[in-house]
């Protein structure tokens, strides 16, 4: 499975999607095919999810699958971790680590009670290290918990 070796399939295995239609919409590949099937066995067998987060899920792994090809490997990504937040279980999520192989951030961000600091970066952003981050496009990053909260499920305190 291509996309889905970053999923943890915590216990046995949310928010709506991000989907954009593009115009002339393309057939899923077969790698992604093939992981939204996995999700689905998941999402029957996960004792985490409520009946109706079960049928939510359900839902959107079908749209998925009926619908054209995401445009990015991040857009993908971001949809699955929506799926599994729905099970709203700390122990089964996507895991995010995997998002940094999509070279979207050169950077890894860790919390500690005092606030969000950058713990790992690349040889280029390797000035940054320690450095702490108070809001990321002009938004707080304790407002970002909440907005994040679509990808990740359990308390908010992970």
């Amino acid at each position: 499975m291509k996309y889905l070796t970053s999923v943890v399939l915590a216990g046995a295995l949310a928010g709506p999607g991000v989907h954009t239609a593009t115009a002339q919409p393309t057939p899923l590949s077969a790698e992604r095919v093939a992981d939204l099937t996995q999700l689905q066995e998941w999402v029957v067998r996960e004792q985490s999810f409520s009946l109706e987060n079960r049928q939510v899920a359900a839902s959107r792994i079908q749209t998925l699958l009926n619908g054209p090809e995401p445009r990015s490997d991040a857009e993908f990504f971001l949809q699955v971790a929506s799926i599994t937040a729905l099970a709203d279980n700390a122990h089964s999520n996507t895991s995010f680590i995997g998002a940094y192989r999509l070279g979207l951030v050169p950077i890894r961000p860790f919390w500690f009670s005092d606030g969000l600091y950058i713990v790992r970066a690349d040889l280029e952003h390797a000035r940054l290290l320690g450095a702490r981050i108070d809001s990321i496009e002009g938004v707080a990053v304790d407002d970002l918990l909440t907005r994040l909260g679509e990808y990740h499920g359990g308390p908010v305190e992970h």
